[in-house]
């Protein structure tokens, strides 16, 4: 099989250690990378022993790790107030770099891959005079409220040879920031992350015998960002027995916002059924049994790998209208995207579903998610993509 990429050894630097949406959204791409041949190191922190769960997938992908010295956020208060913090930060700085300098030398990289400006600024000393091709894969919009922030997003933005962003939403606030790398900005969609096996079919089929006869799912954080409590409010609103909601999701870090929505479920007298069922490592199930998916989003989603995974389970999505949602799915066609994000748009919707003026072909979702957001096409752009930048830099 040819192998178009087996010269190419590219080293990532992934900073996180929980394995979200961004942190599965670069592995999938240095998979894609693997499958054209490609060798793949991946920098982990070595905050937590092995790079957490971030560490834990790449290994099982198939990737090398090797562990840095990374570091925490530079905020602003703890920056200034505490002087221990201040020291052991700055000295990343130089240790972070001196690492990758070493590892650089004895790997013989051909190219770097990163995936966040606040991963660029521990190794920005090194790549100060290493001239190594550097693909910037942005998943975010440009950090515009932070001066200290956007010095090094605007320094990681010059220094690299390409940039991925995941969708035209996060090319056009790039652009829009910095003009100039408009013309090396390329958008490569994220495909549904890929799990190991396939969903549980007696799962989904025990889900399909207990949901109502309008099911939704949420699957995510439970945040006020991400829209849960505008989601509860438009489903408890709808007041109907037909109508259920899964919410999928949750984290010791988000246990306050989560009682008290439940708190509000509880002392509902609403018809409709909401459950809280916590977090799942494999959320097809869900997705798959559902009617519905609701990706109820406050704040510019940067894209929504969720929306994939709920395609590739044949399962259409009813989303708002912010940031790189809209370009997840056809609207009338695979999805449903909202007038706007408050609940009163939600309810609009789902009072439709309910009398049956939503539906959606099962085959027709599938299609989608196989033709404009396949694995092969995937593949090929990244492809692509790292042989243009060989290309510039000769």
């Amino acid at each position: 099989m040819n192998k178009p990429l087996a010269s190419h050894r590219i080293l990532a630097l992934l900073q996180g250690t929980e394995l979200l949406g961004k942190e599965r959204g670069n592995l999938e791409a240095l998979s894609a990378l693997q499958n054209q041949g490609a060798t793949i190191i991946v920098g982990v922190s070595g905050r937590v022993p092995g790079g957490g769960s971030v560490g834990e997938e790449a290994r099982r992908r198939g990737f090398e790790t090797h562990e840095f010295t990374m570091g925490s956020h530079f905020a602003k208060e703890w920056m200034l107030k505490d002087r221990g913090y201040r020291n052991r930060q700055l000295k990343r700085l130089v240790t972070n770099s001196r690492q990758l300098n070493a590892l650089m030398r004895q790997w013989k990289a051909t190219h770097l891959h990163f995936a966040a400006h606040t991963t660029f600024i521990f190794f920005a000393l090194a790549l100060l005079v290493n001239r190594t091709p550097m693909v910037f894969r942005c998943g975010d919009a440009p950090p515009t409220g932070s001066t200290f922030q956007m010095f090094f997003w605007k320094w990681m933005v010059r220094r690299s040879t390409r940039i991925v962003a995941i969708s035209h939403f996060i090319k056009r606030q790039i652009s829009s920031t910095l003009p100039t790398a408009s013309s090396k900005t390329t958008v490569i969609h994220n495909i549904a992350p890929s799990r190991s096996g396939s969903p549980s079919l007696a799962k989904v089929k025990q889900l399909k015998q207990a949901k109502k006869p309008l099911q939704l799912v949420y699957v995510g954080q439970i945040t006020s960002q991400k829209g849960v409590p505008e989601l509860i409010e438009a489903v408890l609103q709808c007041n109907s027995q037909d109508l259920g909601c899964w919410v999928v999701g949750g984290s010791e870090h988000t246990e306050k916002l989560e009682r008290d929505l439940a708190n509000k479920v509880d002392k509902s007298n609403s018809a409709s059924v909401i459950e809280f069922l916590g977090y799942h490592s494999d959320p097809r199930p869900f997705l798959k049994a559902a009617d519905f998916h609701v990706a109820p989003s406050q704040y510019p989603e940067p894209m929504g790998n969720v929306v994939q995974e709920a395609k590739a389970q044949g399962t259409p999505s009813i989303i708002t209208p912010k940031g790189g949602l809209p370009e997840t799915l056809t609207h009338g066609k695979t999805g449903v995207i909202l007038a706007g994000s408050g609940p009163e748009h939600i309810q609009i919707a789902l009072a439709d579903a309910i009398r049956g003026r939503l539906r959606f072909d099962e085959a027709a979702v599938l299609e989608e998610s196989k033709d404009r957001f396949s694995v092969s096409t995937f593949d090929k752009c990244w492809k692509d993509l790292v042989l243009s930048n060989l290309i510039t830099q000769s």
